[in-house]
């Protein structure tokens, strides 16, 4: 097996709200793992393939669809494309050479060339389709650039899948057993998260394990401290790994010297890094006149750059408060993080029909609330469902479709982040 340098990927089904986190890395990305099932892969008894193929054929014949529907794709440019797919499955069933895997590699990446080329034909003739085929390629092309990545980096080897065919995959164990970290955050105040068989800790500038992985969960360092947590507990801890603060209910990380904390079920306060309880401010004439305590919460976030934290209470009910502890704006069935366009995706609690729009940061109304579900698919695009058929709006609201096409692939992407093996003596580029 040759040598891996860096290794890892993320494969994200869905969105987790409970841990969201936006991560970057710098300049080009490294290896990947599949998905995040480590812990859940009994390496002694069973041997678990992840093989690409099957879900770069899915997308490529989403794409094909499309671009056929569009006549962006010709049925002989497709006949072509499907013979040198299928003499390429029969030389799989015939030869168990992993040197095929470099095949399917170069037929799935001049299949993206031709594709990107179509989509550039198709932005100002159908923005729709623009929208839903750009989605797809990401994903085709996170899925292409991790497949290549571990090609790169482990030996890959023939099996045989549930249906009897011969397939070209990697061992999860192999990952495994190696001891690579399956997940490294960016450096935040010196640190930085790593995750292996669903237990994280932290590493320091010279990839030293300084606080060993011995946690559930884990958040950045801020403000000097570190959220994490065993069980139902959370507790924050200090750079040399020592408890600060024990067997919280509930708590989130520290912003700007704020977080949310609960030392029982039913009490909730806004703290700074020393703990100390914030004192809500006299802004009475900012209705409504409630604070933090006055309502049971069941989950909150950590505060933003605005000063506002996302809560839900216990009945299932979502708002927000400022850093002074004060709700700004509480009872809504759904309420999401702000995005890049100073919008907030809301439901009201009306619990069918169209319940759905966008608000600002002052809670009014920019999308309106008449549809069934909104995705933001673009950096001012967002996708609109009414009656079970999609359309667009802008970040101002305005209809750039019509509501009238079927569907909008925006559920999952891949992601590729750096990873290390310690002590490897190899240092990040």
């Amino acid at each position: 097996m040759r040598r891996i340098s860096f290794i890892l990927a993320i494969y994200i089904l869905a969105f987790d709200i409970s841990f969201a986190q936006d991560i970057s890395v710098e300049d080009s990305p490294a290896c990947i793992v599949v998905d995040d099932t480590d812990g859940n892969v009994d390496i002694e008894q069973h041997i678990y393939y992840y093989s690409p193929n099957n879900e770069l054929e899915n997308y490529k014949n989403k794409i094909d669809e499309l671009l056929l529907k569009e006549k962006l794709l010709t049925e002989k440019e497709k006949e072509q494309l499907d013979k040198e797919f299928e003499l390429l499955l029969k030389k799989q069933q015939l030869d168990d050479q992993a040197q095929n895997f470099e095949d399917w590699l170069k037929f799935y990446e001049n299949k993206l060339l031709l594709i990107k080329e179509k989509l550039a034909q198709l932005e100002s003739k159908s923005p729709a389709s623009y929208a839903i085929i750009s989605d797809l390629i990401t994903t085709y092309e996170g899925i292409l650039q991790s497949s290549r990545c571990l090609y790169n980096d482990l030996d890959i080897e023939t099996y045989e899948d549930n249906f009897g065919y011969k397939s070209l995959g990697f061992k999860k164990r192999d990952i495994l057993e190696l001891g690579y970290y399956f997940f490294i955050d960016e450096y935040s105040e010196g640190l930085a998260r790593v995750k292996r068989l669903n237990k994280y800790g932290f590493i320091d500038i010279n990839k030293e394990e300084v606080i060993p992985l011995k946690f559930d969960h884990a958040e950045p360092f801020s403000n000097g401290l570190a959220l994490v947590q065993n069980d139902k507990y959370y507790y924050y801890i200090d750079k040399s790994g020592n408890y600060v603060k024990k067997k919280l209910f509930g708590a989130t990380s520290f912003k700007n010297n704020r977080a949310i904390i609960s030392y029982t079920q039913k009490k909730w306060n806004v703290v700074d890094s020393k703990f100390n309880v914030i004192k809500m401010k006299d802004i009475s004439n900012s209705p409504p006149a409630t604070t933090i305590e006055t309502y049971q919460l069941a989950k909150a976030f950590p505060f933003d750059d605005k000063g506002m934290a996302l809560v839900q209470d216990i009945s299932g009910y979502w708002g927000y408060v400022n850093s002074e502890g004060q709700a700004l704006v509480y009872g809504y069935g759904y309420i999401s993080f702000f995005d890049e366009n100073e919008l907030a995706i809301a439901q009201t609690r009306r619990k069918f029909g169209n319940n759905t729009g966008a608000v600002n940061r002052k809670f009014e109304h920019v999308i309106d609330f008449d549809y069934q579900k909104i995705k933001k698919i673009g950096k001012e695009l967002y996708a609109v469902k009414r009656k079970n058929l999609w359309g667009l709006v802008n970040s101002q609201g305005d209809p750039i479709t019509k509501v009238e096409y079927g569907e909008f692939i925006t559920e999952f992407k891949y992601d590729c982040h750096r990873y290390q093996k310690l002590n490897t003596g190899i240092d990040q580029p």
